[in-house]
């Protein structure tokens, strides 16, 4: 069951101990104080320091103010305060997900499509985009395509953290959380300058605890907490009025608890080994859900270490600006759940140490073994942009460059049985599913090679992978201003990404051991080239209000169906989007309101969808597939309303309208069964379809067992005298 905790927080300056307004808050409104009228907000969304309000885009930027006052410490938080924004954090970390507009993501072991930049520098692996708020200047949320621009798999949006610059005045500042359920945050960050006006330094640390609110069901234990530490260096380096040099760098040691499962079996989509992959219907509701978190000290959730170092250097030549933006980031993760999601384990057959794998064995008793899922995995990426740019001129602006990027990886994700209470001359079996026979290893459906004893556990590698992405674009913006009100800009980027990927089953030469296998069931290879573009116009119609339109195109890109087994199912390719948005963007009461707001529709092709493998198929596993269309439409905005110089109401509000186009489901079925109330025994003994429906992706050509089946068509085809004639004329005419 869950329970609610309480948190009480306390910011504290050098020398200064103030009291903080109360806040209250919700997803779409927050009250909070400011010292002053609404200033202007500078936001860099298009790769240049611009004023919020005069910017053609759907953007929500939250302050560093308005970070500290609304308490956000994670993506989630953001995600409250971001119309059209949600965010998931799926399996203890490992799948952090932020939605925007609707467009959820099918292909959730997919590159997101929203991406994650921190400074400008592209973060890849899902486990390190959720990096806090530790020493921010501010959160930018772009909504809309971004691929012309951020590239790197902006395929709906792009989420950019703005550190703070070291330099000015010396600061220290520090923060403290106490709350119910053990949780403890204390941070603190400061900068000074060594030499005044050439050489700055800052750095930030934060700690932050937490017991979680969640309680296991099997065995009382709290469990969905956090244990996070981290830190961050900045230097900033101006050895001339023309040049400055920046280094930043960010470093991260966190476990997450395991995360909380509600046992509920799947009901639906049956796979070919007859498995339900699904959970069809509407889910139970209530508090009060059975949460399993066994007995075992092996489930220590995500283990997660992070370091991301960037680099910006920039050079002025008169009006053109010269930037280099450099990055290189490691993620290491190591996690451990449980699988079969009980107190005790399930049964396994017992055989003899040396007796034969996969093959037949004698049975030695049966025992309870808990097994566990297991992630290891390393991401590491470097990239490099290089812009030129002319931002001086009233008529025309323009920008040029080029963007190298490669990432290395592998993951692994290896079965752990725990053998701690069995005899040293026995080890687990498996029945053979046919003939319920013991054989003398444990099998899946990747065909594990061997059993391990190591210590008390046995570490069964399941499947390792190695993956190598580059990718090299070129881009070009431009911008010109016909006449006073009104500003046409493009985008372009042209992209080429090449991505390799090596699996093995049952590895013994890899970090985790392995068996190396040859194409084309180990080996994966391809070439994708795609250019992207964005279109805007905008137009003053006075001082405080501009209203724009934009079409562009987003890319999200394409992978592998590693455990496919036919060729088709090998390779499926990037998803496109082309969306069209028209906004405003107002102030108003002497720009004491803000008000900002943009309607959008978005066509969504070839969409990554997971569905049944293709005919001939002898894997039990669904592939991801490019067989969706989606579309989405909606409005969304947010204001700003200073009414004092000390009180402000802010809000928003997102209404989204996502819906499945033609393709997006395969119809392919002996017998279809839709809604809840529908389960398969209903077609077996009431509502008068069979249980004899074809399968190994037949239904693609044939039909179930029907009377149809045994009764013999003839076709009969009779003509009059004038009906001949008539079509003999027909046939002359034509």
């Amino acid at each position: 069951m869950a329970r609610r905790a309480y948190w009480l927080a306390a910011p504290l300056a050098a020398t200064l101990f103030a009291a903080q307004p109360v806040l209250a808050q919700t997803q779409v409104a927050e009250a909070s104080t400011s010292t002053s009228r609404n200033q202007t907000v500078v936001v860099t969304a298009r790769k240049r320091e611009e004023n919020l309000q005069e910017v053609p885009l759907s953007i929500t930027a939250i302050t560093a103010e308005n970070l500290e006052r609304a308490n956000v410490t994670d993506l989630r938080d953001i995600a409250a305060l971001t119309p059209g924004m949600t965010f998931d954090d799926i399996a203890a970390g490992l799948f952090a997900t932020p939605t925007l507009r609707g467009l959820s993501q099918a292909n959730v072991f997919g590159p997101r499509n929203v991406a994650t930049f921190i400074d400008g520098v592209y973060i890849s692996d899902n486990a390190g985009v959720d990096i806090g708020v530790l020493d921010l200047e501010r959160v930018e949320v772009v909504k809309g395509p971004q691929s012309a621009l951020y590239g790197r798999n902006s395929f709906s949006g792009a989420i950019n953290y703005v550190t703070r610059r070291p330099g000015g005045a010396p600061d220290l500042v520090a923060r403290a959380e106490l709350g119910s359920d053990g949780k403890v945050r204390v941070e603190a960050s400061g900068g000074f300058e060594l030499i005044p006006d050439v050489l700055s330094v800052r750095a930030a640390f934060a700690v932050d605890q937490f017991d979680g609110t969640w309680t296991g069901a099997v065995n009382g234990a709290d469990f969905s907490g956090w244990d996070k530490k981290g830190g961050t260096l900045s230097i900033a380096f101006t050895p001339t009025d023309s040049t400055t040099i920046r280094y930043r760098g960010y470093f991260a040691d966190d476990n997450l608890d395991p995360y909380a499962i509600a046992l509920q079996g799947n009901t639906c989509a049956f796979n070919a080994a007859n498995i339900p992959q699904y959970f069809c219907g509407k889910m139970p509701e209530g508090e009060s859900v059975t949460v399993a978190r066994p007995n075992s000290p092996l489930i220590n959730g995500t283990d997660r270490e992070v370091q991301y170092h960037f680099l910006n250097v920039v050079q002025e030549f008169g009006d053109i600006t010269v930037s280099l933006i450099g990055g290189q980031n490691t993620v290491d993760i190591a996690a451990t759940n449980t699988s079969d999601r009980t107190a005790n384990g399930i049964p396994f057959p017992l055989v003899s140490l040396t007796a034969p794998l996969f093959a037949p064995a004698v049975s030695q008793g049966t025992a309870l073994i808990k097994t566990y899922n297991t992630t290891r995995s390393r991401t590491r990426e470097q990239s490099l942009e290089l812009r030129i740019a002319d931002d001086s001129g009233e008529m025309f602006r323009w920008s040029v460059g080029g963007f190298v990027y490669k990432s290395e990886g592998w993951s692994g994700n290896p079965i752990t049985l725990d053998i701690s209470g069995i005899p040293a001359n026995l080890r687990p079996g498996a029945f053979a599913a046919a003939t319920n026979a013991v054989i003398g290893g444990v099998s899946s459906a990747v065909n594990l090679w061997s059993v391990r004893r190591a210590d008390t556990n046995s570490n069964i590698p399941s499947a390792y992978s190695e993956t190598e992405v580059e990718q090299n674009s070129l881009f070009a913006q431009a911008e010109f201003q016909p006449i006073e009100k009104l500003v046409l800009r493009g985008e372009v980027r042209r992209t080429e990404e090449t991505r390799k990927t090596d699996i093995q089953y049952g590895a013994t030469n890899g970090p985790l051991g392995g068996r190396p296998l040859t194409a084309p069931f180990g080996r994966f290879s391809n070439t994708w080239e795609y250019t992207n573009y964005r279109i805007t116009a905008d137009y003053s119609l006075s001082d405080t209000f501009l209203i724009y339109g934009s079409v562009a195109t987003g890319e999200n890109a394409g992978g592998f169906n590693t455990g496919a087994t036919v060729a088709t199912d090998f390779t499926f390719n990037p998803e496109t989007n082309i969306t069209y948005e028209l906004g405003v963007k107002t102030s108003w009461l002497d720009d004491a309101l803000l008000f900002n707001g943009a309607v959008f529709m978005v066509d969504w092709t070839d969409a990554q969808i997971n569905g049944p493998p293709s005919a001939g198929s002898t894997s039990p596993v669904n592939v991801v597939r490019n067989i969706g269309a989606i579309e989405s439409s909606g409005f969304e905005f947010d204001f700003r309303y200073a009414l004092t110089d000390y009180v402000s109401v802010t809000g928003g509000m997102s209404i989204n309208d996502a819906q499945w186009g033609a393709g997006s489901f395969d119809t392919n079925g002996g017998a279809i069964f839709v809604g809840p109330w529908a389960p398969v025994s209903l077609g077996d003994y009431v509502a008068g379809s069979n249980h004899v429906l074809p399968t190994g992706g037949c239904a693609r050509h044939s039909s179930g067992l029907s009377v149809q089946t045994f009764l013999r068509g003839i076709h009969l085809v009779e003509y009059d005298e004038d009906a001949l004639a008539e079509r003999d004329r027909n046939d002359d005419l034509a």
